[in-house]
């Protein structure tokens, strides 16, 4: 694993993934699977990782910063997210 810190194939992957709309693991993960040749246990972590480092950076840069937070938007969309958790653990 310490090698591929320093592998800059993985690294590049994620950063070009990071920078696309679609988030970090719907790219990262096939380019590390089927372009790299990494076993899909570590492309799943690694791609883990990197969307988990970037969302709680954004995270702290927010409270840090003290941006003005719209509620409203938060409160519907945590609305959405449980019935989606709820709709998604009981259909599928």
């Amino acid at each position: 694993m310490f090698f591929m810190i320093f592998d800059p194939a993985p690294l590049s992957s994620a950063m070009v993934a990071g920078m696309t709309s679609e988030g970090g693991g719907a790219v990262a993960f096939p380019v590390m699977t089927l372009a790299l040749g990494v076993a899909p246990s570590v492309a799943r972590d690694f791609s883990l990782m990197v969307q988990s480092c970037g969302m709680s950076a954004a995270s702290f840069a927010i409270f840090w910063m003290k941006i003005k937070i719209e509620w409203h938007s938060v409160v519907f969309c945590g609305f959405g997210a449980i019935f989606g958790i709820i709709f998604g653990l009981e259909v599928c």
